[in-house]
């Protein structure tokens, strides 16, 4: 019987550039998309002065409710064996760090609300990023 849920401290790496249920690593390149596009959800709950208590339970919710669909969305099966991308273990530290970006962006909320440009250029980096680790790793843009 396959199990959905592994976690095997053997084969766990903190740093790695891949992730996957056999060589689980906490932080990939991905985990620098999931600080982005914490740093421009929190400029949006800033924007809408969501008190910071409710802005994290909210975004806490929201994000987490993500990497569940991100963690059971990349499992397949073939052969009925259920294979999958993503480990417990990177949902959980791209979990962490997406509640430390959003709650550093209040905490520095004078500078990310100073001026509205920020929002576009947090999202402009965030959304290049995706386009390249996406689309241009797997087209061998370098």
């Amino acid at each position: 019987m396959t199990h959905l849920i592994k976690i095997d401290i053997n084969y766990m790496k903190l740093i790695d550039w891949d992730d996957s249920i056999e060589k689980s690593s906490i932080i990939t390149p991905w985990t620098l998309i999931h600080i982005m596009g914490s740093i421009v959800g929190g400029i949006i709950f800033l924007t809408f002065k969501v008190k910071f208590y409710y802005a994290v339970v909210i975004y806490f919710i929201i994000h987490g409710v993500y990497e569940i669909k991100d963690y059971i969305g990349t499992s397949y099966k073939i052969n009925n064996k259920i294979h999958l991308d993503n480990s417990v273990a990177n949902s959980i530290g791209d979990q962490i760090f997406s509640i430390l970006a959003f709650s550093l962006t209040y905490y520095y909320k004078h500078y990310f609300m100073n001026n509205i440009k920020n929002i576009f250029i947090a999202w402009f980096i965030t959304f290049t990023l995706y386009v390249y680790m996406s689309v241009g790793l797997k087209l061998n843009w370098g």
